[in-house]
């Protein structure tokens, strides 16, 4: 059975200065190149941030996903989005969600990311995660469920 090429693939297999600096990076991460040559990359968003609390259990699970990932066979990266928590956030939440769906199209688009994992724990940020779509990759959204009560 063929393996069906990755995006990823662009960047590492290259045999030039570039495709050497971009298995450089890979090294400086903490990955061996050779081991992961052929593995698809996966982009773990996580938006977390102490600004937007319903987004706090996402320090748990992102660790949880990455793991994950890498006992598939897969090599996790992780970036980081803006955090669209309402309380805070003024004067509202909506002028900030296609920024938030751009930054990560484009992220997707100037990276070396063959599928991606979304992970959210606020109803404002899991729109602008699945206006994604675009980028034309496989993509999964998590949830970091129910926020903390406050007093």
């Amino acid at each position: 059975m063929d393996r069906i090429p990755l995006r990823s693939d662009e960047w590492f297999s290259r045999q030039d200065e570039v495709g050497i600096r971009h298995r450089s990076v890979l090294a400086t991460l903490g990955f061996d190149p050779r081991a992961v040559a052929g593995k698809p990359l996966i982009g773990v968003c996580n938006p977390a941030s102490e600004f937007n609390n319903c987004e706090m259990g996402l320090k748990e699970l992102v660790q949880v996903v990455k793991r994950g990932i890498t006992e598939a066979g897969g090599i996790p990266l992780e970036f980081p989005t803006m955090a669209l928590g309402g309380e805070f956030l003024k004067p509202s939440d909506l002028p900030y969600r296609n920024l938030v769906s751009m930054d990560i199209e484009e992220t997707v688009r100037a990276n070396p990311i063959d599928g991606m994992v979304l992970l959210s724990g606020c109803d404002r940020t899991t729109p602008p995660q699945l206006m994604v779509t675009s980028c034309d990759i496989p993509a999964i959204q998590l949830s970091a469920g129910p926020k903390r009560i406050g007093l």
